[in-house]
């Protein structure tokens, strides 16, 4: 029969995701041969070969992820609140991973030395990363413009919250707004902004939720749409 993608009348499975998905299986029959539970199949499933890009069999090929433009960035920039544009930017500047910045807290960043004087350029260590199940260290480095953001987020943060935090950041907006207002809140409307203001929870900002605010921003600047992810790549 036709193969499910084809069916569904969805986008085929891109060439890295097929074999991530076989080294998975090798890795469940894999665990299960050293237990005794499977026997046979896994020298099977050794011998299947990973897809390459010369004979795709179905899967779709994908392209590198390009870098953000430098205009881009800029015009999109403009249109974020304060601190999306301020993780931005750090984000930009140190070569991170979007989830490092995301979330990010003041004991991950070394701003002194083991003698105790201040470092030029300060390290970000992160405690989760991509790479950590491989026992291998993280570090990024965070230059004087990455330092002049930080330092008003650092100022009387605990040391396990997040330096951008979305709560803070969500409750900051509604204030402008609220400030901005050219009427008077009505009773409703102040009932309503207590509520939300009691509602909104301290965190790191989610990527989903990162990336959409990038979306609407370019929309609303008329520039091409980009990820958070493409930052690491500029």
């Amino acid at each position: 029969g036709k193969p499910l993608f084809e069916m569904r009348r969805v986008s085929p499975p891109a060439l890295k995701t097929v074999n991530d998905n076989v080294n998975r299986l090798r890795s469940i029959f894999r665990w299960g041969t050293e237990r005794g539970l499977v026997t046979g199949v896994a020298a099977d499933l050794v011998a299947v070969r990973s897809l390459d890009r010369s004979k795709l069999e179905g899967a779709r090929d994908t392209e590198e992820v390009p870098p953000v433009d430098d205009g881009v960035f800029l015009a999109t920039r403009a249109h974020l609140e304060k601190p999306l544009a301020d993780l931005l930017t750090v984000l930009r500047l140190s070569g991170a991973r979007p989830s490092e910045i995301r979330n990010m807290t003041p004991a991950e960043i070394m701003t002194h030395g083991d003698d105790g004087k201040p470092l030029d350029v300060w390290l970000l260590v992160p405690t989760w990363h991509k790479n950590r199940h491989r026992r291998q260290p993280a570090v990024r480095y965070l230059n004087r413009e990455c330092q002049r953001i930080l330092r008003p987020y650092l100022k009387g943060r605990a040391p396990d919250r997040c330096v951008f935090d979305a709560g803070e950041a969500a409750l900051a907006c509604c204030d402008r707004r609220r400030a901005d207002r050219k009427t008077s809140m009505t009773p409703s409307a102040q009932r309503q902004y207590d509520a939300a203001a009691r509602d909104f929870k301290s965190g790191p900002y989610g990527k989903d939720a990162l990336n959409k605010a990038i979306r609407r921003a370019c929309k609303r600047a008329g520039v091409p749409i980009w990820t958070a992810g493409q930052c690491r790549h500029s």
